[in-house]
């Protein structure tokens, strides 16, 4: 089974919708209540676009989500990138950045019990939010080195698109 954790109405193909404010999503659940309703190990992926940064508790949603993401299963995310406006949103909870994800996905000795729990399988951080754009030659910088991108080039990434696999 693939989640579509607070996806709102807005269908994902191949994957369930979980929201609680959803017209008709195929789980209501309140994702701010934890643990959620899905056995250890139960699922093979989630899906978390512009939901992440609305959550109340950012480390214990991400240790939720590995403990329902079977071994290898895959936790897609996107969410707007810390300096961009839309971060700004008031719903907003959090302000994310490559260093969020690389916390996530590398041995954090302040985070997760001093374990990794994802490893990364894909990272781009794009200027622009259009669908005629596809790509700009920052782009390249900001997905290739995305701490030297932060750190020195004072434009900011429409959003950070991340996928990583529970291990």
């Amino acid at each position: 089974m693939k989640l579509n954790l607070g996806g709102g109405n807005k269908k994902l193909e191949g994957y369930v919708n979980v929201d609680l404010f959803a017209e008709n999503p195929e789980y209501r659940v309140d994702l701010m209540k934890l643990p959620w309703p899905f056995a250890d190990k139960s699922v093979d992926a989630v899906a978390m676009f512009h939901f992440l940064e609305h959550v109340e508790d950012l480390e214990q949603t991400i240790l939720e989500v590995h403990r329902i993401l079977k071994t290898g299963g895959e936790f897609w995310v996107v969410v707007p990138h810390a300096r961009h406006p839309a971060a700004y949103d008031i719903s907003h909870r959090h302000r994310l950045n490559c260093s969020t994800f690389q916390t996530m996905s590398g041995k954090s000795y302040y985070r997760f019990g001093g374990k990794q729990i994802f490893q990364t399988t894909f990272f781009k951080m794009p200027m622009v939010n259009f669908h005629w754009i596809q790509w700009t030659p920052l782009d390249l910088i900001s997905t290739n080195f995305p701490v030297f991108f932060e750190k020195f080039i004072p434009i900011a990434p429409a959003h950070i698109e991340w996928k990583g696999v529970a291990v």
